[in-house]
């Protein structure tokens, strides 16, 4: 293999020293940005959202023998319920995030906010994750596993709560990372686990966790 050269080594560096000064530049505002005590109300409901329709789905297939043999206008009519909870909670999300900004400092916009935490370098970190992500995703759907889709969104979500974390030392975003790893792994290896289940310990119970997480360090000054 061919060993990187002195002007390599020197760019390499640079490129490093540019991501951590776009970090560095605004971190204590971003930290307040991403307070958990700032969304742990959105977080217990959506986390209660897909724990409900989960086990409603999971008590369904129990009763009609499998999620294919639900009558078709009810499965038609779980999925609107399912659209429609996706949307209020996207937008709710975005009021939280212009309210967070807001309450920093009134100059301050949700256009910033993406500016700052997706500017092109930091891109690099995230779109590669998120790409792989929905690509595993699609693999499973077409390759008829769909099982593995929770699996992998849990995980690709905890290294993206990881990478949040270690950026902008919040400790609860390590924590809540750390389970939806954890969950994710355990799901593939014991994959006898029930979809709406694994998909309840996963994505489910662990935004609960970061709820929870919220609500306990409202009163602490991290984040503050």
């Amino acid at each position: 293999m061919k060993s990187m050269d002195s002007d390599q080594i020197e760019r390499l560096l640079e490129d490093i020293t540019l991501i951590k000064t776009a970090i560095n530049r605004n971190k204590p505002l971003l930290r307040q940005v991403f307070n958990p005590a700032r969304f742990r109300w959105f977080m217990l409901i959506a986390g209660f959202s897909i724990i409900g329709f989960s086990l409603l789905i999971y008590l369904l297939m129990g009763r009609y023998g499998g999620f294919s043999s639900i009558p078709p206008s009810l499965r038609y009519l779980l999925y609107a319920a399912i659209a429609a909870d996706l949307v209020l909670l996207q937008v709710w999300k975005l009021k939280r995030f212009s309210v967070s900004v807001k309450k920093i400092d009134q100059g301050l916009t949700l256009g910033w906010f993406f500016r700052e935490i997706y500017s092109g370098r930091i891109m690099h970190l995230f779109v590669p994750l998120i790409v792989l992500v929905v690509f595993f995703s699609i693999f499973f759907f077409v390759h008829d596993i769909p099982y593995y889709i929770v699996p992998a969104i849990s995980i690709g979500y905890g290294l993206l709560s990881n990478f949040v974390g270690t950026m902008l030392e919040i400790r609860y975003s390590l924590i809540v990372g750390y389970w939806f790893m954890i969950t994710g792994v355990i799901t593939v290896v014991f994959s006898s686990i029930p979809g709406p289940i694994a998909l309840c310990m996963t994505l489910g119970c662990g935004l609960l966790v970061f709820s929870f997480a919220g609500f306990l360090g409202s009163g602490s000054k991290e984040g503050d």
